[in-house]
């Protein structure tokens, strides 16, 4: 997460990695607003495990809630 909004790298099949960028888009929670999509199609990294990092810190907020923050109604 950045104040920007999210940044995920995902590796798999491209007709899985093109089915996740779909369900993103279209069973994205309640409370989330997703703005813009951006995506690129690189050769693997090898990845074996997940993990969520903590945000990057910046000066610039182009999001009106950060992403990791809990929010009550």
């Amino acid at each position: 997460n950045t104040a920007g909004g999210l940044f995920a790298e995902v590796e798999g099949d491209r007709e899985d990695l093109e089915s996740f960028i779909q369900h993103v888009q279209s069973e994205s929670p309640k409370q989330s607003h997703i703005q813009n999509v951006q995506y690129t199609f690189l050769d693997p990294c090898g990845y074996t495990s997940f993990e969520i990092r903590e945000s990057a810190k910046t000066d610039e907020k182009l999001t009106p809630i950060l992403p990791d923050l809990a929010t009550l109604r």
